[in-house]
């Protein structure tokens, strides 16, 4: 009977560190399951994180493409406004050559010297 004690002792003691054994076992992958989802989460905050880069980055892109495009309609505008006002100098020089003309053939009065000067210099001008 001892014996049968004996054997139901060590089975219980058998059955105890087993079942240590696998409380163990439960705690470390519970632990490990754990610091899988801490991983799992980390690259969850990093995907949204280069997402929202990534928005930006397009964005800007974007803006910078817009302030592209007006600044060369700008400078086309600018360099449209030029020629118009070079233009109009030129006719405004024309008509002012003209007018001296004119005033010759017609015997009008002489102007003062620095006056003839300057209409024989706009007169130069436009031969050129």
């Amino acid at each position: 009977m001892l014996e049968k004690v004996a054997v139901a002792e060590a089975a219980a003691v058998k059955a105890d560190a087993e079942k240590v054994e696998a409380e163990t076992a439960a705690l470390e992958k519970s632990v490990v399951v754990e610091q899988a989802e801490k991983a799992a989460a980390a690259a969850e905050m990093a995907a949204e994180a280069a997402a929202a880069e990534r928005s930006a980055a397009e964005k800007a892109f974007k803006q910078k493409a817009v302030a592209e495009r007006a600044a060369t309609e700008r400078v086309a505008a600018a360099e449209a406004a030029a020629k118009k006002a070079s233009a109009a100098r030129l006719a405004a020089e024309k008509l002012a050559a003209e007018k001296v003309e004119a005033e010759k053939a017609a015997g009008a009065p002489m102007r003062s010297a620095a006056d003839r000067a300057e209409a024989e210099k706009l007169m130069l001008r436009l031969k050129l």
